[in-house]
């Protein structure tokens, strides 16, 4: 049904074998792009990012970034601290910002929080961020205020996404992935559409 696949990765993958992993063909199906953990709040780098940013692209894959957004953080600040340890290239894929929790405050002051973050990353690298959540945390809270913005939905263990109307970008489809060149479970992921499309939303000249 989709033929555009891959993977997310973290520190918690571990060291990987990237002659593997770009090697994998299961049934003609194998890994076009990754989406690695670059930052968390204010000041958690994930110990892994630079080097799975620049394995990732010596290795030929088509890579992106993710920042896990805290919601009681300052969202400029938060982006500010993601865009000094990413060096988008042309050709990367377009950020991503991972939103799994609201805090307990007020619905306006969440999405003023998380909108400061999206613009400040959208007008630094010139494409739109891609919003990370889950199908219901979509649906109820990031949907009517940023249906404009592409999204990854986590929605496991079925054989379609559970949308009805909504247009998605991204579907993270199991978070129990194994794969040659990674030890342990990995995140699988589908693409909405073709290799090109997916190339076209990545960073254009900076």
């Amino acid at each position: 049904m989709y033929s555009v696949h891959g993977i997310d990765i973290s520190r918690y993958q571990q060291k990987i074998n990237w002659t593997k992993l770009k090697a994998v063909d299961h049934e003609g199906v194998s890994v076009s792009f990754i989406y690695i953990k670059a930052t968390e709040g204010l000041d958690a780098l994930d110990p892994m990012f630079a080097t799975n940013w620049q394995e990732s692209r010596k290795a030929g894959f088509l890579r992106g970034a993710y920042h896990y957004f805290k919601p009681k953080k300052p969202g400029k600040e938060q982006a500010e601290f993601f865009l000094k340890n990413v060096q988008h290239l042309p050709g990367d894929l377009p950020p991503v910002i991972d939103v799994e929790e609201r805090g307990k405050m007020p619905l306006k002051q969440f999405h003023s929080n998380l909108k400061s973050m999206i613009t400040a990353i959208e007008d630094e690298v010139g494409v739109k961020p891609v919003i990370y959540t889950s199908l219901r945390f979509y649906q109820d809270f990031i949907k009517p205020k940023f249906p404009d913005y592409p999204c990854w939905i986590a929605n496991y263990h079925h054989p379609k996404l559970l949308f009805t109307d909504e247009k998605w970008t991204l579907w993270q489809h199991s978070d129990k992935g194994k794969i040659d060149g990674i030890i342990g479970r990995v995140d699988f992921n589908t693409f909405n559409g073709s290799l090109t499309d997916l190339k076209k939303m990545c960073v254009k000249d900076l």
